[in-house]
């Protein structure tokens, strides 16, 4: 069996960015990303799913979303958290100290 022939040539990186943009441009604007893929594909002579690869290579590669990711982010988020309300507590009671709003032990 023969390997398929590829229909496409290559892509010059300036057709290539401008194809991803315009389907960015087209998205929000009440217009699917598929959607916006096939109306930029038929402009550029590509299929619609090279487009909808490149505008997805673009944005880079996904984020973990696991548990453990996540659970290390709350305890990192909730410890950052408690930091930040003890800071904003002790500038406050140096704040009245100085002031003299609040009586010294």
């Amino acid at each position: 069996m023969s390997a398929p022939q590829r229909r496409y040539g290559p892509v010059d990186e300036r057709v290539r960015r401008a194809a991803v943009d315009r389907v960015r441009q087209l998205s929000p604007a009440g217009m699917s990303r598929t959607a916006a893929a096939k109306v930029v594909a038929a402009d550029i002579g590509r299929h619609f799913n090279t487009i909808l690869l490149w505008v997805s290579a673009d944005d880079g590669p996904p984020t973990g979303r696991s548990v453990p990711r996540l659970e290390a982010a709350v305890a990192r988020l909730r410890r950052e958290l408690a930091s930040s309300q003890q800071l904003n507590q002790d500038l406050s009671d140096a704040l009245h100290d100085s002031s003299g709003d609040r009586p010294q032990s």
